[in-house]
């Protein structure tokens, strides 16, 4: 079921690091992909919600984030930037093509997190859903 309230899910696995991001458009939603690395059989953890204001973690200055409204992605369980062997985590504006996301905008990995804004064209109901092997976090934002 989709609303618009935060959502939340725990990790069952261990550190990960998020080593790709897209946006699918879909019949009827816009589905955001973040793709993590990790333990095989590991579930990322997720916290899912909108914000009034993008602001970044831990710095407290403000994102800036194409759009009219916010949804916040924290991923959880990942390895800081600085304990990866593997790639870098993308930061940053990525490139997005949907119908409702307008952009999406990689934060910093701080304290087993890795923070991402995605801007919408208005607030809209979603569902987010995380799975293993590979490790995904997948935020489904319903189109009109």
């Amino acid at each position: 079921m989709a609303d618009t309230a935060e959502q939340v899910g725990e990790a069952s696995g261990s550190s990960a690091l998020v080593t790709s991001v897209r946006v699918v458009p879909q019949p009827g939603y816009d589905e955001v992909v973040l793709e993590l690395s990790g333990d095989p059989g590991a579930v990322p953890g997720f916290r899912v919600g909108y914000v009034d204001t993008p602001v970044g973690d831990p710095s407290g200055r403000p994102v800036a984030v194409e759009g009219s409204a916010y949804l916040q992605v924290l991923v959880s369980g990942v390895l800081g930037v600085d304990d990866a062997s593997a790639d870098v985590s993308p930061s940053g504006p990525l490139p997005v093509s949907g119908e409702v996301v307008t952009q999406v905008v990689a934060g910093a990995s701080f304290e087993g997190l890795h923070q991402f804004f995605v801007g919408l064209d208005a607030q809209r109901s979603f569902r987010v859903r995380a799975s293993a092997d590979p490790g995904r976090v997948v935020v489904q934002i319903l189109t009109p």
